[in-house]
């Protein structure tokens, strides 16, 4: 064994250049004798005179291998050994025991109690050496088994890690294409509605207004091709400015009075655009406001957006309903995703959407967006 061989001490992490092990033994004289067998082969020695101490020092420095005489006042090596088997950092240190002790009675007990191996005294130097040996080898093999089975669960801790960040990419892209088709679908309706008022009123602003409709929604289908490559590129949520999201949403309903008080940057990605407009566009198409004031708060760690309308509300019995998958209510209800997408959104963020009453009426929606430092600029990416 050369003197250049680094061994870890058993769990520690610490390195050490030569393996350390521990004689244990009331007798001086054999402490002495095994000592000088052992550095002849370039092992490093410490030694305990009793039961108590030996454990103090496996647990302090853990050594790699225990030489364990049996028979020694107060607690004797069986004793010693069953507590090293207790505890988690010297469980795995291997133990011969050296006794003067023949009977196979007390072979057995020594190796029920966790020994691996038994040497009687007195013993030939050679049969030592060759055990101890052994035993380091054993012991060096179990250690390198137990590293790979770590490297291994952490390999395997990893990739299951990736597999559901993929996922949650793969579910958060899938809502994104499902709120931008939403959006087609109510652009679509938007402008069969104004078509149709112009074959009865024949007024030019109407085509103006629906060819504002199908500019957006060619941008909309723009923006479902990008989400291809997105996919492959995707990094996490960007920053976004509220008001300048808001002002290009507020610019597809020029006949509502908004007013925008305060400002923040948040954490977002591409359908923030949406679920602005859906909020919006519940409230005029639902609400049938012509007025919509926000209110950007700080609240802790988010700003709060308070979008409130001045319309018709909405009834309590439904509130808890409104965000629900599919929901339809009245005569102005459609496919009954818009809300329920901008709940889904909003916990991708990492925030939260509530609606209140308004007073004296009308309805105010609520959302929690996690907030970033007023430094960045509007969209920059993460």
């Amino acid at each position: 064994m050369g003197n250049a061989q680094k061994v870890e001490a058993g769990g520690s992490g610490r390195i050490r250049e030569k393996p350390l092990i521990l004689i244990v033994d009331d007798v001086p004289k054999n402490i002495q004798v095994v000592g000088n067998i052992l550095r002849e082969k370039d092992y490093e020695i410490a030694f305990s005179q009793n039961g108590r101490d030996a454990l103090a020092k496996v647990i302090s420095n853990p050594v790699d291998l225990v030489l364990l005489d049996i028979m020694m006042p107060e607690m004797d090596g069986y004793e010693v050994c069953l507590e090293m088997r207790k505890d988690p950092e010297t469980m795995g240190i291997p133990v011969i025991f050296l006794t003067a002790k023949t009977d196979t009675e007390d072979m057995v007990k020594g190796f029920e109690v966790g020994g691996q191996d038994y040497l009687t005294k007195p013993f030939n130097h050679a049969e030592l050496l060759a055990r101890v040996h052994t035993h380091m080898e054993l012991k060096k093999n179990r250690d390198t088994i137990l590293q790979i089975n770590a490297q291994l669960k952490q390999e395997i801790t990893e990739r299951k890690k990736t597999e559901e960040e993929l996922k949650s990419h793969r579910d958060h892209i899938k809502l994104i294409n499902r709120i931008l088709r939403h959006d087609i679908i109510n652009d679509l309706f938007v402008i069969d509605t104004e078509l149709q008022l112009y074959d009865k009123l024949n007024d030019d602003e109407l085509l103006k207004k629906a060819a504002v409709r199908v500019n957006k929604s060619v941008e909309l289908i723009n923006k479902m091709r990008e989400l291809e490559t997105f996919t492959s590129s995707y990094h996490g949520l960007k920053r976004y400015s509220i008001t300048g999201v808001l002002e290009e949403v507020m610019a597809s309903y020029p006949a509502i009075a908004f007013s925008i008080e305060g400002d923040g940057r948040v954490l977002a990605d591409e359908s923030l655009n949406s679920v602005m407009d859906n909020i919006i566009n519940n409230a005029v198409v639902h609400g049938k406001t012509d007025r919509i004031d926000i209110e950007i708060r700080v609240k802790g760690e988010f700003r709060e957006v308070r979008i409130a309308d001045h319309g018709t509300g909405i009834p309590d019995e439904i509130k808890e309903s409104i965000f629900e998958e599919n929901f339809v209510h009245g005569e102005t209800g459609n496919t009954g995703l818009g809300l329920h997408i901008v709940r889904k959104a909003m916990g991708n963020y990492g925030g939260s959407v509530h609606v209140e009453d308004n007073v004296p009426g009308g309805a105010v929606f609520v959302l929690a967006l996690r907030a970033v430092g007023e430094y960045i600029t509007s969209q920059e990416s993460f």
